[in-house]
């Protein structure tokens, strides 16, 4: 959602339940729907960060955040490559550790 109102009008009927809401706070990138959380890893996986991924190439378009560049550098190969073989390690513990100690 590109307004708090188109937010909040979407997310009346489901304040109830649990969820994860992301707020774009824009540090490089676009501020735009490409650039907005969470980004699809794979088909069972997203990914939500917070703050800045340092050393993340963003040469080939800048228009597109550090966040983007690394779902779709690192995340998505990763996940493809273990999707070939077996989901069941994305369910690790160790693996969402992974995850999260590189934002």
């Amino acid at each position: 959602f590109m307004t708090f109102d188109s937010f909040m009008e979407a997310y009346e009927p489901h304040q109830d339940k649990a969820a994860i809401v992301h707020f774009r706070i824009t540090t490089h990138g676009e501020t735009d729907q490409d650039n907005t959380h969470p980004f699809q890893v794979g088909k069972s996986l997203v990914f939500i960060h917070n703050g800045v991924i340092n050393r993340v190439n963003r040469d080939e378009d800048k228009s597109k955040s550090d966040t983007f560049w690394f779902n779709q550098k690192l995340l998505v190969p990763i996940y493809k490559r273990i999707a070939a073989s077996s989901l069941r390690i994305i369910s690790r513990n160790s693996f969402k550790n992974i995850l999260v100690a590189a934002s």
